[in-house]
């Protein structure tokens, strides 16, 4: 086995078990089991467990996920948030072992350690201030930038909140719900017009006829 291949075969072990356990509790040993190589591998190709995390979280890290406005689709900012909130909803309603990306970046927000805080603070901080520049077409120039912070933060917490809190949602609503009516699209609908009609640029929610006509105007536009 060539060194490239036992160094991949060790960070893609080394994902899932940093994302199920989280850095402290994660073991080499652990993931040298796993990874079918013997611990002088990793010491060897990483030096220790902190540059292999480092490694990890770079590979979860995704550099092309929302980190321009050009990414997103729509003329109108509001077409643009509904873009930035699907994309988002889209990536953080993936679940499963698959997704461990996901999950060591919830780990890394949820229990941050040094070694990742840098690449955290930029992973976050470029959808931000994409979200931020679509929210500066919407609300008045004179709003302090605090309550764009706050808004923007609301926005993110909605999106957010399916990944972070997915098993809650699954023991809070019945499987037959979740099936009917939490798809991503779904969730991406109820978490656009609850923000826009807090910004006041949608009816109040339960007024699903104007909800309706403005839809239609939307799209005809």
């Amino acid at each position: 086995m060539s060194g490239d291949d036992t160094r991949s075969r060790i960070v893609e072990a080394a994902g899932p078990i940093f994302a199920e356990k989280g850095f402290q509790a994660a073991t080499i040993r652990d993931i040298c089991q796993a990874a079918g190589v013997n611990i002088a591998g990793v010491n060897y190709h990483f030096g220790d467990k902190e540059k292999l995390y480092l490694e990890v979280l770079r590979c979860a890290h995704d550099p092309k996920f929302l980190t321009s406005a050009d990414q997103l689709s729509g003329d109108s900012p509001v077409e643009r948030l509904r873009s930035f909130v699907r994309l988002f909803v889209i990536r953080m309603m993936t679940y499963g072992e698959a997704n461990w990306k996901m999950c060591l970046l919830r780990h890394e927000v949820v229990n941050p350690t040094s070694y990742g805080t840098p690449m955290i603070q930029e992973y976050f901080g470029k959808r931000f201030g994409v979200l931020l520049g679509i929210l500066d077409e919407m609300v008045p120039q004179t709003m302090p930038l605090h309550k764009r912070h706050k808004i923007a933060l609301s926005i993110i917490g909605q999106c957010v909140h399916y990944n972070v809190a997915h098993e809650v949602i699954n023991l809070l609503i019945p499987e037959k719900e979740r099936a009917q009516n939490f798809h991503q699209d779904q969730v991406c609908d109820h978490i656009v017009h609850m923000s826009l009609a807090a910004l006041g640029v949608e009816p109040p929610m339960g007024d699903e006829q104007k909800i309706g006509k403005l839809r239609s105007v939307e799209v005809q536009t």
